[in-house]
Order: C-alpha cells, then sequence, then structure tokens
C-alpha cells in the first residue's frame, strides 16, 4: 500500500513537473504569439501609410488633370471652339484645337495672299495716276504757253477788235478749261493721297498678318508643348496607376495573410488556454491530494505550510512503521504456530 503510495506521489510529482514545463512552454508560446501579433500591427499600419500616401499622389494627379483641363477649355474658348469641343468630348478636343490651328493658318496664309494681290494692283494704278498726272502737268504748260503765245499775239493785234474778242473768247475757255484741269488734278491728288492711304493700309495689313503669323507660330509652339505635357501626363498617369494596382494588390495579399495569420493566433491562443485550464485543474487536483495526504498523516495545512519534502518523509516513515508492524505480526504468528504444534508433540509421545 506505502508503495503503492510512493509511486503514485513520484507519478504526481513528475506530472507536476511536466505540468509546470508545459505550462512554462505555453507561456513562452504565448509571448511568442503576441510578438508575432504586435508585429503583424506594425506592417498593418505600415500598409495603411502607404496606401494613404498613394490616395495623396491620386488625388495630385486629378488636381494635375484637372488643370490642364482647364487650360483646354481656356485655349477652346479663345479659339472660340467651346460649343464644339463640348459636343465632341475630351478625347476629340485635341484633334479640333489641331485643326482649328491649321484652318486660322490657311486663312493667315490666303489673306496675305490678298493683301499682296491688292497693293500690287494699288502700286499699279498708283504708278497709272502718276502718268497721267505727269501727262496733265506736260499738257497745263502747253496750255501756258499757248496762253502766253495768245496773250503776245493779243498784245499784237490790238488793232483787230474781233480777234481779240475771239481771243478773249478763248482766253476763257481756256480759263475755265485750266481751272476744269486744276480741279481734275486735285481730284488726281486727292486720290493719289488715298492711294497712299490704302497702301499704308496695306502695310498695316502686312504688319498684322505678320503678327497673325507669329501668334499662330506660338499657338503651334504651344500645341507641340501641350502634345508632350500630354505624353509626359499619360505616362506618368499609366506608371501611377500600375503602382496603385501592386500596391493594392501587395495590401489585399498582406491582409489575407495577416488573417490567416491571425485566425492561427487565434486558435493557438484557444488551445494554450484549454491548455493552461488543463493544468490548472489537474494542478487543483494535485493540491486537494496532498491536502488528503497531509490530512491522513495528521500534519496540520492551515496553521503553517508544509514542504513537499516533510509530507514524503512522514510518509516514509508510516511505510517504514507499517513494514516493521507485518514483519513483527509474521512473527508472532510463526510463534504461535509453533506453540500450537509443541502440544500435539507431547499427546503424541504421551500416547
Amino acid at each position: 500500500m506505502v508503495s503503492q503510495l510512493e509511486a503514485q506521489i513520484s507519478e504526481l510529482v513528475e506530472q507536476l513537473g511536466n505540468e509546470a514545463e508545459l505550462h512554462r512552454k505555453d507561456l513562452q508560446r504565448a509571448q511568442e504569439a503576441e510578438s508575432k501579433l504586435e508585429a503583424l500591427q506594425g506592417q498593418l499600419s505600415h500598409l495603411e501609410g502607404e496606401l494613404l500616401s498613394g490616395d495623396v499622389l491620386r488625388d495630385n494627379l486629378n488636381l494635375e488633370k484637372q488643370k490642364y483641363l482647364q487650360f483646354l477649355d481656356q485655349l477652346s474658348e479663345k479659339m472660340k471652339l467651346g460649343e464644339i469641343a463640348d459636343d465632341l468630348g475630351f478625347d476629340m478636343r485635341l484633334d479640333v484645337v489641331l485643326a482649328r490651328t491649321e484652318q486660322l493658318v490657311r486663312l493667315e496664309s490666303n489673306a496675305v495672299i490678298e493683301n499682296k494681290t491688292i497693293a500690287h494692283n494699288l502700286q499699279r494704278k498708283l504708278k497709272t495716276q502718276k502718268e497721267r498726272l505727269e501727262s496733265k502737268e506736260v499738257h497745263m504748260n502747253l496750255l501756258r504757253q499757248k496762253i502766253a503765245q495768245l496773250q503776245q499775239e493779243t498784245q499784237a493785234r490790238t488793232a483787230l477788235a474781233v480777234e481779240r474778242d475771239e481771243a478773249h473768247l478763248t482766253v476763257r475757255k481756256l480759263e475755265k478749261k485750266v481751272e476744269r484741269m486744276q480741279k481734275e488734278l486735285s481730284a488726281c491728288r486727292e486720290y493719289n493721297t488715298e492711294l497712299k492711304a490704302q497702301l499704308a493700309d496695306t502695310n498695316e495689313l502686312k504688319i498684322k498678318t505678320l503678327e497673325q503669323t507669329k501668334v499662330i507660330e506660338d499657338l503651334s509652339k504651344s500645341r507641340d508643348n501641350l502634345e508632350k505635357l500630354k505624353e509626359k501626363a499619360e505616362k506618368k498617369l499609366m506608371l501611377l496607376k500600375s503602382k496603385l494596382d501592386t500596391a493594392e494588390e501587395e495590401a489585399k495579399a498582406d491582409k489575407g495573410r495577416m488573417t490567416a495569420i491571425m485566425e492561427l493566433v487565434t486558435s493557438e491562443l484557444e488551445t494554450l488556454k484549454k491548455s493552461l485550464e488543463e493544468a490548472e485543474r489537474r494542478e487543483q487536483q494535485l493540491v486537494e491530494f496532498r491536502e488528503v495526504v497531509s490530512q491522513t498523516l495528521g500534519l496540520n495545512l492551515t496553521s503553517l505550510a508544509v514542504p513537499d519534502y516533510e509530507i514524503i518523509k512522514c510518509l516514509e516513515r508510516v511505510v517504514h512503521s507499517h513494514h516493521h508492524h507485518l514483519v513483527t505480526c509474521a512473527c508472532l504468528k510463526d510463534t504461535s504456530a509453533e506453540h500450537d504444534s509443541c502440544p500435539k508433540c507431547c499427546l503424541e509421545l504421551l500416547h
């Protein structure tokens, strides 16, 4: 009985040590799981920060796109293409601007050609008017010379009244003709001034055409710059879109891994909790068994905490005393058996 108790006690002590070791390992695993959980939470916060930075970058790109669209709207308004651009949409807006620019270039080239032809015609008319004016001046000089000759003739023909009257009439006619020629000369001069004004207008038109040509060149340069900016913006948008897609995929994958790890950690924590509860239950059983053994041995557990080696010593003494008692009982049984056999022998001898 005592050996069985000793064996049970040793088994219980060994189980208690094993349970303590398991409890220590479970605590260590719980600490490792908590550290893993903290690391995963740090990764999650880092990924959330990356997602926020991606959202900020996307907002910046949307702002640049809005500025680009606003610039296109202003350019369309300057070129008077607002309604056409609204009807065709954003994709065809650059094509409309290019077509409008080409149309302006053609119109300006046609205007330059027309202005050149008008200037050439005006110069030719001016030349003809100058020639006419010179011929009229020559004619006026001839008329003056003729008037002088007639005056000389009238002075020479003072005796002839009829001829004088005719000369006066001719002089009057010539004077009227001179007045008429002077009026024509003044009209020619006015026409000449008008032609000069028209020539000045043609020069102004030339200047305007040069300015418009310069504006068209500037518009062409701005169009090229816009195309380059559009290509850069499209490339940048594609690159950022690919980066955002990659970041979202990585975030989703990390989230899935974290979910799986969290589930694994949760299951491990539940297992650890169950094992801890089992260890506490076994520890309680061992404590109750210790109390029962102590009470059986007559030890007072309420006054002082009795160590385990005291309980083991008491059990050893009990086992030793029990063993000694068994030996004594066996000896007594043997002696009593011998005493019982002796009278029988005596009786046999007597018989």
